[in-house]
C-alpha cells in the first residue's frame, strides 16, 4: 500500500470497517512509514478530543452581534443584483 492509499482508507481503518487483506496491507504500510503513522496517529487523537467535547453555546451578546453585522451586509449584496 502507498501514502495515498493510506489517506483513502483512514477514515474506514479507524473506524474498523476495513477488508482484513487491506487493513493488514495498511498495517504493513505504517510499519515503516513515519509520515502515515503519525496521520493516524493524529487522526485518532482529533477524533477523540472531538467526540469528548461539548458543544458551546453562544450567548445573546454574540448572536445578536452576529445577525446584525452580517445581515445588512447580505442585504445590502442581496439588493444590488
Amino acid at each position: 500500500m502507498t501514502c495515498k492509499g493510506v489517506i483513502r482508507e483512514i477514515s474506514n481503518y479507524i473506524d474498523g470497517d476495513l477488508d482484513p487483506v487491506v487493513k493488514q496491507e495498511l498495517e504493513r504500510h505504517l510499519e515503516h512509514c513515519e509520515d502515515c503513522t503519525m496521520i493516524v496517529d493524529q487522526t485518532r487523537k482529533s477524533i477523540k478530543v472531538l467526540c469528548d467535547s461539548r458543544p458551546v453555546s453562544l450567548s445573546q451578546i454574540c448572536y445578536y452581534s452576529a445577525t446584525y453585522s452580517v445581515a445588512p451586509t447580505c442585504l445590502r449584496h442581496l439588493s444590488s443584483k
